[in-house]
């Protein structure tokens, strides 16, 4: 099993990160960032101080000039335009059987899968890990098949 160790980690850590022909780029566009929140800021906002959370989700607000008045914290609905999804291992498979379903042949951003959370913590991380991808095999294969 000790052999193993570092061919799990590999396969483990292929998920979360894109590599070759297929990756894109994920630098974000920080300039269209400040747009939004400047013309956010100036029509909806009044200029009033906002959290780091709040500039980060009128920074993503998909059509700012379509607001009238600012969004009300647990009533109103938010257009938000992502620059990435990342998903975790345990929610990811809903996720992807959708998108499937949905027959487009690529995400609209870039997307990763975090596979963490059926990792169990219990003997230190290579056995946890190794455990891990026996009794989770089958979620990990179609995890990696299906985002290929």
């Amino acid at each position: 099993m000790i052999r193993n160790q570092q061919a799990l980690r590999n396969v483990v850590r292929r998920y979360a990160t894109a590599t070759g022909p297929q990756a894109r780029a994920s630098v974000p566009n920080y300039e269209l960032f400040n747009q939004r929140l400047t013309k956010a800021r100036s029509t909806i906002l009044e200029n009033k101080p906002l959290t780091l959370a709040q500039k980060i989700l009128y920074a993503h607000l998909h059509d700012v000039s379509s607001m009238t008045s600012a969004p009300v914290p647990g009533e109103s609905y938010l257009k938000l335009s992502p620059d990435r999804v990342a998903m975790q291992d345990a929610s990811a498979q809903m996720a992807i059987l959708q998108f499937m379903l949905s027959g487009m042949k690529q995400t609209a951003v870039p997307t990763s899968i975090h596979c963490d959370h059926l990792v169990e913590a219990y003997e230190g991380a290579d056995l946890d890990v190794a455990r891990s991808w026996q009794t989770s095999r089958e979620i990990y294969e179609f995890l990696q098949a299906a985002s290929q």
